[in-house]
């Protein structure tokens, strides 16, 4: 009987919460009477394994009912609660491992176990219900920000990361990701028309005519290593020839970026043959470099210095080049607080 009803109690989440009229139904014990309602669970007045029983199967709809309340107020960092609610959902956990381990009765532990792994069921699909709220919520508000500790599972499109996109939403969201984050930068961004041979992103450094230049971006995702397969490697040669002939109002084409999963042995070499053919610097980045020079770099980057360092860099972007950017950007912040607290000082006299 346990093998069914705990699936089944699941299945009737929306019956157990409300009506059919969207009311709230007055026999689920949480809506109306509060902790008393499940409370009267507990009773001993039909012996120890009633008890027991009852105990369980409150602490497993308690598990459910803060489930559910989770995902309407969403985690304390948009500041619609005070806690985390899952604290509560882990509590409900660790009361029903207790429970049935303190009765020992083995058909108490196969219960036990079996409201604890459809609870789990369903507080993973509340933790992605309350995961997607909170970026709505956030983009509202704030607009939209770049999801930095997203890029990496993007670029190698975890099952994670899949279950929350789709499969075909996975490389949209990675390229609006990126796109944020070159903005984040400092470059001005425009995202090309998708399902065309068009590199993703145009990136164009502001400035004066004479500083002023532009990057391709491609933004690739893939599962496995990324090896630049040649309908790509074609595409991006197609798009760079465009470029040059079509756009000539746009700052000098100065780089293109590949940007995506970790490199596959063979890149290093095809990236060569590509950078001959489009006859412009091409560099390929492990997005997790990207990640890490936006954690460290508060701020827009010195495109100068972007430009030189990825231009001198082997065809693979490494840890060494981000971090020529991240103490570049650290030298030239504390030449500015120095420069300011002098002036400050002479101020004071």
């Amino acid at each position: 009987m346990a093998y069914r009803f705990a699936p089944l109690l699941l299945r009737s989440e929306k019956l157990l919460l409300s009506s059919p009229s969207g009311a709230p139904t007055k026999w689920w014990p949480f809506q109306y009477h509060g902790i008393h309602g499940y409370a009267n669970l507990c009773t001993a007045e039909y012996g120890f394994d009633a008890t027991v029983e009852r105990r369980l199967l409150s602490e497993f709809l308690g598990g459910i009912w803060n489930a559910y309340f989770m995902t309407m107020v969403g985690s304390p960092t948009l500041g619609f609660s005070p806690q985390g609610w899952d604290e509560f959902i882990y509590m409900g956990f660790a009361a029903i491992s207790e429970v049935s381990l303190a009765s020992g009765k083995r058909e108490h532990l196969l219960l036990g176990s079996l409201l604890s792994r459809a609870l789990a069921t369903r507080c993973e699909q509340a933790a992605r219900e309350r995961d997607r709220r909170d970026f709505e919520l956030r983009n509202g508000a704030l607009g939209a920000l770049v999801a930095v500790e997203e890029l990496s599972q993007l670029a190698s499109r975890s099952d994670y990361i899949i279950q929350r996109y789709g499969k075909s939403g996975v490389e949209t969201r990675f390229e609006a990701q990126l796109a944020l984050l070159m903005q984040s930068f400092g470059f001005l961004v425009i995202r090309t028309e998708r399902a065309q041979r068009r590199v993703d992103l145009v990136c164009i450094a502001p400035g004066s005519p004479e500083e002023s230049y532009t990057i391709l971006l491609e933004a690739k995702t893939s599962a496995a290593n990324y090896a630049l397969p040649t309908k790509d490697s074609r595409a991006i040669a197609e798009y760079v020839s465009s470029v040059r002939s079509a756009l000539k109002t746009l700052p000098p084409l100065r780089l293109v970026i590949v940007v995506g999963n970790t490199s596959a042995k063979t890149v290093a070499n095809k990236i060569g043959a590509l950078e001959a053919v489009c006859r412009v610097p091409v560099r390929y980045c492990d997005v997790v470099l990207l990640e890490r020079l936006r954690r460290q770099v508060p701020g827009p980057v010195d495109y100068s210095h972007f430009l030189k360092v990825c231009i001198a860099a082997g065809r693979l972007l490494g840890l060494h080049e981000i971090r020529q950017l991240i103490e570049s950007d650290k030298a030239i912040r504390a030449a500015h607080n120095d420069f300011v607290q002098s002036l400050l000082a002479r101020s004071s006299d």
